[in-house]
């Protein structure tokens, strides 16, 4: 990477301070909705329950202000913004040393870009490099970077274990699987569909050596770019050219343009309006008012803070915020012992379930944003519906509801269940439906 003359890290250092004061977390307009004010003070109270929190040196500060640049105009006044991940946290269980530091730049975002749609970063044995499979192919821009499959297919016809989550605003993620805790960089994600065997997504496992020179062959653009952009040509090119890029690409997704959002920042537009139904729905989701059975729904004590969820990494005025958080919403009771299917039984591994049962189903709480668009839901796909999402939990958890049985270790939350009629289904699916 090009050095920076000293008056421009100068500026950068100027521009970061700026910018911090401009995300501080108070209501980005004196002008919203009293409602819309109580639910951002809710929101904020929720990063309190990060995990982890360091605050950044003036270096790393200057580094997110040079990267974050490109990004900035789409992070709206009061949100945090997102990490890069520069291996300087005193944390390095969370801030692993990539073999290329991050950055962002339009040429980088380019290249990114055209990977994410590249089919030559796939293989099968019976087409070669180029079997039709890439990023974009799962992550379809047009249905919010989902596939609206209960489970996408790989290179070789292998059928994944998990369903397709949103791209947007992955870059928020401390966790970027449904369920490995040890996965916080994008590019280290990356190399799970490139790689990974089991199942067989892109097919590349193997073929490390030779994935940069079939690339480079079939398109003599991606040469002329890498080199531009990382001063590399030839067998100097290897793979994490590619992830670096994709990253960079995905770090650009950041979306917080939902209707809820405008809400919250007094902005709606003039054709719009958050109405009655939408209002006593997201009173009802952060239990701001009781169903009239009197109970009061859990939803925003998992699904919280700016993200909707309850696992989130992201810079504030000058700190690092982390949560890594894994629940059990009691989908199946196989064997009445609490038992999930066979290789999808959460982020715990074979040994750790011996030790510690209680830890069976435990995965990852999805954001919310956009989840009117991103059926089927859960891990596996296995929902159809926000209103099944909410009987199930309203039942204590889908294998009580199904007849399997209630799940031994279902969270708390969902375990005690709640009392809820249809209309009030319908209001918060009314609501849910705002968050796009």
């Amino acid at each position: 990477m090009i050095r920076s003359s000293l008056s421009y890290i100068t500026f950068l250092a100027f521009f970061a301070m700026h910018c911090a004061k401009a995300s501080q977390g108070v209501p980005p307009s004196q002008s919203v909705d009293p409602l819309a004010s109580r639910t951002w003070q809710v929101i904020l109270k929720a990063e309190n329950s990060a995990q982890y929190t360091e605050e950044l040196d003036s270096e790393t500060l200057t580094l997110q202000a040079k990267n974050l640049a490109v990004v900035r105009a789409k992070i709206p006044p009061g949100y945090p913004e997102p990490y890069l991940p520069y291996g300087r946290l005193k944390n390095t269980t969370l801030d692993f040393q990539l073999a290329r530091e991050p950055f962002l730049s339009p040429e980088i975002i380019d290249l990114g870009k055209n990977l994410f749609a590249e089919t030559g970063l796939s293989y099968t044995a019976r087409h070669g490099f180029g079997a039709g499979i890439s990023c974009a192919v799962c992550h379809v821009e047009t249905q919010v970077f989902t596939d609206g499959k209960k489970l996408s297919k790989g290179a070789e016809g292998d059928e994944t274990r998990r369903n397709t989550p949103t791209l947007y605003n992955a870059a928020y993620n401390s966790t970027l699987t449904w369920a490995n805790p040890v996965f916080p960089a994008l590019e280290m994600q990356a190399k799970i569909p490139l790689f990974g065997d089991d199942p067989i997504e892109m097919g590349l496992k193997g073929r490390e050596n030779e994935l940069s020179a079939s690339l480079l062959g079939t398109n003599s653009g991606y040469a002329e770019q890498i080199e531009k952009i990382f001063g590399l040509k030839g067998d100097s090119v290897d793979y994490t050219v590619i992830t670096t890029a994709i990253a960079a690409y995905e770090r650009t997704l950041i979306n917080f343009d939902t209707k809820f959002d405008r809400f919250l920042q007094g902005r709606l537009r003039t054709d719009e309006r958050y109405d009655d139904a939408e209002k006593e729905g997201l009173e009802l989701f952060y239990g701001m008012k009781a169903l009239q059975s009197g109970d009061t729904l859990p939803c925003a004590q998992c699904h919280s803070g700016v993200l909707l969820s309850n696992s989130f990494q992201f810079v504030r005025n000058g700190r690092y915020y982390n949560r890594q958080s894994f629940h059990n919403t009691g989908l199946y009771n196989l064997d009445g012992k609490g038992a999930y299917p066979f290789k999808n039984t959460g982020f715990a591994t074979e040994s750790q379930l011996r030790t510690d049962p209680s830890l069976m189903g435990q995965f990852r709480v999805p954001g919310l944003r956009f989840v009117g668009l991103t059926a089927p839901y859960a891990h596996d796909g296995s929902q159809d519906t926000l209103d099944s999402i909410i009987r199930d939990y309203a039942a204590g958890g889908r294998s009580k509801r199904s007849g399997e049985g209630q799940n031994p270790y279902v969270d708390p939350l969902i375990k005690k269940g709640f009392s809820i009629n249809d209309a009030e289904i319908a209001t918060l699916v009314k609501f849910l439906n705002t968050l796009q």
